[in-house]
């Protein structure tokens, strides 16, 4: 559970939860009572009741593996003082704070406490919340100094693992080089006398905008990290492309920013590659455009030509009513004929019949004859109109064939432009 108290955040409530506290006073009567509250405000308390029970609980401690934070003692005690505690701690641990607690603001305790490192101290009878504020305000910059320390151990290690395969420099904050490594000179050109002392921008390129620059400056100026590609020009106006990464170095005694790490790839042929795959990309789109356009112009003219075969249907109509009418004459030729077998049929029974009826059968044949020349006649016609009519049917369907392999034709060529023209758009795409 966190306790609230007046005055401080949330954010410094948590972290002071994760302290661990030496509190040394004699007086058992403030020591119960600070510790009631140190207990409900760190992460564990050690309590001690003079120097000497303060400096082993220091050490069973250490020997323990668990880290003081900070030490809050008094400065008169029995058997060993504040002072003399510390001196002692001092030789075990350089940079453990301490705040110490005392009735007396006498200027020989002040400074005898300035030479052994004592971040603060407090008059007695303490201020609970002030003493809470100057805890939290002294590990936190401790706390931040070791974050640096780290950050800038960890970054010195990179260098020394990174230094044989990038290229590496140092800049000052004004923006000169203090240090470039061996690769720099060989991948810029340039000796290390060449370099160091100069401004960074003696290798920028022309090419390179200057708001990139600002960026780059104004984000290490307010101690943050930058990255980026960067064109460079070496020696001989030889020009390279790097990926660079440029962070803050931070001087550990005034926690302020020192210098700048510079530390770069080279990427010239991957840029050079990316150039000619751009180049050919743009040919690509350029040339396939030119081909869409000309497949788009040869659709539309076939498109064109397949309008002029727009009354395909109704020439179609007309070739199946003329089979129905051929087929018509071809059915009455056919009556026509049967109906000529049975006038042969009367004719040779009429020869049969006796000579009394041969006035009756002579008449009967002449109109027999009559009705066949009548009837034959009419099946010449016929005979032609079906020649005819079959002779225009043959025709037609010539026509519709030979249209109809056209239009084939066309409907194939349109399908393989439309074919075309969507795969263009795809490798567009």
């Amino acid at each position: 559970m966190l306790v609230v108290i007046k005055g401080v955040t949330m954010e410094s409530i948590k972290f002071l939860k994760t302290l661990n506290v030496l509190y040394v006073e004699d007086d058992l009567y403030i020591r119960e009572k600070v510790t009631s509250i140190f207990d409900q405000i760190f992460n564990f308390v050690v309590v001690a009741a003079n120097g000497e029970e303060g400096l082993d609980a220091f050490k069973q401690c250490s020997q323990n593996d668990m880290n003081i934070d900070i030490i809050i003692s008094d400065i008169n005690m029995p058997k060993l003082s504040g002072l003399e505690m510390i001196k002692e701690i001092r030789k075990l641990d350089k940079d453990v704070p301490f705040i110490l607690t005392t009735a007396y603001s006498s200027s020989n305790f002040l400074l005898e406490a300035i030479e052994y490192g004592v971040a603060h101290y407090a008059i007695k009878p303490v201020d609970i919340k002030e003493l809470i504020k100057q805890v939290d305000e002294v590990c936190m910059a401790n706390y931040k100094l070791k974050i640096m320390q780290n950050k800038n151990n960890e970054l010195l290690e990179y260098l020394h693992i990174i230094d044989q395969v990038a290229i590496v420099s140092r800049i000052d904050l004004k923006g000169n080089y203090v240090f470039v490594n061996d690769i720099f000179c060989h991948v810029s050109g340039y000796n290390k006398v060449d370099v160091i002392g100069k401004d960074k921008n003696m290798i920028r390129h022309k090419d390179m905008p200057k708001e990139v620059y600002e960026e780059l400056w104004d984000t290490l100026q307010d101690g943050g990290k930058w990255n980026g590609k960067l064109k460079n020009c070496g020696s001989n106006n030889k020009e390279y492309f790097t990926k660079t990464t440029i962070l803050p170095y931070y001087d550990m005694e005034t926690t302020e920013i020192s210098e700048y790490v510079e530390i770069s790839f080279l990427i010239t042929v991957e840029e050079h590659e990316k150039r000619e795959f751009r180049k050919k990309v743009m040919q690509n789109i350029q040339e396939t455009k030119r081909q869409n356009f000309v497949a788009r112009k040869m659709i539309d003219d076939l498109q064109n030509k397949l309008k002029r075969f727009k009354h395909i249907d109704i020439l179609e109509e007309t070739i199946v009513n003329e089979r129905e009418k051929t087929k018509r004459f071809k059915r009455q030729s056919e009556f026509y004929e049967r109906q000529l077998s049975v006038v042969n049929i009367d004719k040779e029974l009429a020869q049969s019949e006796s000579k009394s009826d041969v006035q009756r059968i002579s008449e009967e044949l002449s109109k027999v004859k009559y009705r066949k020349n009548i009837y034959f006649n009419q099946v010449n016609e016929y005979k032609e109109e079906l020649e005819s009519r079959v002779e225009l049917c043959d025709t037609l369907n010539s026509r519709i064939k030979k249209q109809a392999r056209i239009i084939k034709d066309l409907k194939n060529t349109i399908n393989n432009k439309n074919s075309q023209l969507l795969s263009n758009n795809i490798k567009i795409a």
